[in-house]
Formats: C-alpha cells, structure tokens, sequence
C-alpha cells in the first residue's frame, strides 16, 4: 500500500512539473514575440518626428516704443517720445521657431529683449513717484522690456475652393497654390523695468510683469510659381492679429504680425515684415506702462 501510495505521488508531482514547464513554455513564447511597449512607443514617436516640419527664422526687429508711463495712481503719465525720448529705433534680436505637422496644426515660439537709454534736458513739469520733475532738469531714462510667447494654430479653413484641384498642382505633383485661415490660441509673457533718473536728485525704479492669454486669426497665402519666376521656389504670404487680457493685473495686449518670405528653394527663404506689440493700460501695482514696441522686421528662413 505504502508503495502504491508512493508511487501516486510520485506520478502526481511528475505531472504538475510537466504541466507547470508547459505553462512556463507558452508563457516566454508568448513573451518572445510580443513588442515591447518601450518599441512601440519609440517608433510611434520616430514616425511623429519625421512627419513634422521645423521652420526656424533668426531675424532683426527694428521696433520704436511709443506710449506713456506713470507711477503711483495720482502721478502724471509721462510720454516715451516726449518726455523721455526712449523712442530710438533699436535693433532687436527677435528669433522664431514654428512646428507644423502637414498642414493641419502648428506650434510657434519667439522672444524678444527689447532696451532703450537716453539722456538730457526734460521738458515738461511732471512726476514720477517721489520725483517731480521739472523743466531743464537733467534726466536719464532707460528700459528693458522681455517677451515671450507661445501660440497654437490650427489650420481649419480652407480657403480655395476643391473646384479645379486638378490644374492647382505643379508639373512635379506639387500644390501650387494654399490659401488658409488658422484660428491662434497663446499666451505672452511681457516683462518691463524702467528706471527715471533725475541727476543729483535721485532715481526710481520700477518693474511690471504680466500674463496675456489670448486668441487671433492668423492668415496664410502659398504660392509655388512652378519654375515661372527665377530663383523663386515658394512665396509666402502671411498676416495676423490677436488679443488678450493680462490674468495677474490689469489692461489687455494685442499684437499684429506680417510678412513676406520669398524662398529660393524649399528650405531657404528671405523674410520681411512687420510686427506690434502694445500693452493698454496694463497695471502691475503701482506701475501703469501703457505702451508698445513697433517697427520693421527682417530675418532669414530655413525649413528642416
């Protein structure tokens, strides 16, 4: 009996072994040929990558600022042209990056460090906190005004009509012509330090920093001229306006931009335009700056 008993068992455990072996088997078969995730992600994003479109404009902005400045909700507004005259055309580093993917969505980035000195004689009567100002004081005056900003657009509409799609391409199968409409949501950052010097007197300094989220429409007109107009791959035409509240104070901001690239061949591109940036009655404490930097703008374009 003992035996018959040990020989049960023996034939039980040599079963469950089999079986677990078997299992343990299918389990690394199974194992060995499903991807894995971290693969399939890593791929998944390589196809992303490849299928988006990188446009980076490294450009000169040469931008006035026109406005006026006050400290204190008794003090008087001070014009920048005027009074302080920190209306010199400066030229301005004003970089731009956008990420497009086919002509669905983009991604556009750009920044700016906008700085104005000057010195002399002051005009008018006026005050600025705890300086009062008057005529033939010496005064010197700068400004720093930083910027940055983030903006999504997507390309919605349309605007040519699908009727004669088959004449709108190049002899290479390429689109000749795009015109479309791009609702903008972003947001801009706006940084201003000013500092108000009245010679053997004494100074004030002051900053403000606001948020602006904000909504436009953005323009865009492509034409590919299919060899008819020499050393002229594409020709981009462009425009857009946008406005918005500050969240962390007060006053609103709005920004116009235009352009015309002219691109030599696909990647490389010419660019020149216009750009607009105010800031209306914007209010950080006792600062209120209520003014803008406007001005030509001039940058080259390469598309990787």
């Amino acid at each position: 009996m003992t035996m018959i008993r040990l020989t049960i068992l023996l034939v039980l455990s040599l079963s469950v072994t089999a079986s677990n072996v078997h299992g343990l088997s299918l389990k690394l078969d199974k194992i060995a040929h499903t991807p894995e995730p971290a693969a399939e992600l890593s791929r998944d994003a390589f196809q992303l990558v490849e299928s988006l479109e990188f446009r980076f404009v490294p450009g000169v902005w040469l931008p006035r600022l026109k406005g006026d400045v006050r400290l204190n909700p008794g003090g008087d507004q001070i014009s920048y042209e005027d009074a302080l005259r920190l209306d010199d055309q400066e030229a301005t580093f004003l970089p731009e990056l956008t990420v497009r993917k086919d002509r669905m969505w983009e991604l556009r980035f750009h920044g700016f460090d906008f700085s104005s000195a000057s010195s002399g004689s002051f005009p008018v009567a006026r005050s600025f906190g705890s300086l009062s100002l008057a005529p033939g004081d010496e005064v010197r005056a700068d400004i720093e005004f930083l910027s940055i900003m983030a903006e999504f657009r997507f390309g919605a509409f349309e605007l040519l009509d699908a009727v004669g799609a088959d004449r709108n391409v190049t002899s290479d199968d390429r689109q000749k012509t795009d015109l479309r409409l791009w609702p903008t949501f972003g947001v801009r950052t706006a940084h201003v330090r000013q500092t108000i010097e009245q010679v053997g007197v004494g100074r004030e300094r002051v900053r403000g920093d606001w948020v602006f989220p904000y909504a436009g429409l953005h323009f865009q007109f492509d034409h590919r001229p299919d060899g008819a107009v020499p050393l002229m791959e594409l020709m981009t035409l462009e425009a857009g306006v946008a406005v918005g509240p500050s969240i962390n104070g007060r006053g609103y901001m709005w920004q116009i931009h235009a352009g015309l690239t002219w691109h030599v061949t696909d990647n490389l591109g010419v660019m020149f335009g216009y750009r607009l940036v105010e800031l209306e009655n914007a209010r950080d404490g006792d600062f209120l700056f209520d003014a803008g930097l406007q001005g030509v703008f001039a940058a080259g374009s390469l598309r990787f």
